[in-house]
């Protein structure tokens, strides 16, 4: 729910006008300031578009110079970030006079976080991987299943006929499947 006000310069209410409200979504990377977490990675976010506007309403403001709107937010990929408010008035020049107001955004009740212990890992040797579980505001929690599967970046180079005799080299990144693991924190 969005409380949109326009007074004049004088106090009295700015009637009528039309009012534009946009809500914008942009996506953060999670953090836990916990001790425990210290080192762990959170992605909460797919790295295609850091910001999207999700909402945009535009609406005349009553006789009191306010606007009440209220809107539900539409399914995200963006499980963490800054959700900003914009309100909008215009002015009887046909120009607008803003004002924001941001919140934090969460979609998820839970992020799992992960550290590894090795820069590089060798082939065909074992590899470990800390993962912990921590709720919305970044406490450790127990109890919570966890499926993490395992992908390694494998980078392909062809060499393509081109213009004439000139050969170009073509690149091309895939991720492969390469294991998984689950479990079940037990310690918060």
């Amino acid at each position: 729910e969005v409380h949109s006000d326009a007074r004049l310069f004088s106090g009295g209410p700015y009637t009528d006008a039309s009012a534009r409200i946009t809500a914008v979504l942009e996506a953060r990377t999670f953090t836990s300031k916990n001790p425990a977490a210290a080192g762990f990675s959170f992605a909460s976010y797919t790295y295609q578009r850091d910001s999207q506007q999700v909402f945009q309403k535009i609406s005349p403001l009553d006789n009191k110079g306010e606007l009440v709107t209220k809107f539900t937010m539409p399914k995200q990929s963006v499980y963490y970030g800054r959700l900003t408010i914009e309100s909008a008035v215009q002015d009887d020049r046909g120009k607008h006079i803003a004002a924001q107001s941001q919140a934090d955004y969460v979609g998820l009740d839970r992020f799992v976080g992960l550290h590894s212990p090795q820069w590089i890992y060798e082939a065909k040797k074992p590899a470990g991987i800390e993962y912990l579980v921590v709720d919305e505001h970044g406490y450790p929690v127990k109890g919570t299943a966890v499926d993490i599967k395992i992908e390694r970046q494998v980078n392909t180079a062809a060499r393509i006929k081109g213009a004439g005799n000139a050969y170009i080299t073509n690149f091309t990144t895939s991720w492969q499947p390469t294991g998984t693991c689950a479990g079940t924190p037990d310690a918060a």
